[in-house]
């Protein structure tokens, strides 16, 4: 599947309810408290992924990803991982700023490059 070019905000939401959700929906309501933002927040960026096809939304709240979403949240989700770790390992970096750059660089860089990047890191692990 062809990545989607997302924000790096869209990536973090797509990400966070991936973990949240497993195989059920999630409520908007647990999407903001993971995330720390408001609700209405977290409905302007369910009505984004909503026109990009990565989520569905149901009348009275619950929020499920499409296949596509899962998909593409599970592909961040690995990504993230390994350069996560390989930016707190490598460069010491706070947590918190790992994670900013891990999400600038996954909005900021192809598919196919961030996928090659991956590669490299685990091999220098």
């Amino acid at each position: 599947m062809r990545m989607q070019t997302l924000s790096a905000s869209s990536i973090r939401y797509l990400i966070t309810m991936h973990s949240l959700s497993g195989e059920r929906g999630m409520r908007c309501v647990d999407i903001a408290r993971a995330l720390h933002v408001t609700k209405p927040s977290v409905y302007r960026m369910m009505e984004a992924l909503s026109d990009k096809a990565l989520v569905q939304k149901e009348k009275y709240g619950m929020v499920f990803l499409t296949e596509n979403g899962r998909e593409l949240a599970v592909r961040y989700s690995a990504y993230y991982e390994i350069i996560f770790r390989f930016l707190c390992r490598e460069f010491a970096l706070p947590p918190e700023d790992a994670g900013n750059a891990v999400f600038a660089l996954l909005a900021g860089i192809s598919d196919e490059r961030i996928g090659s990047m991956c590669e490299i890191m685990r091999d220098m692990s």
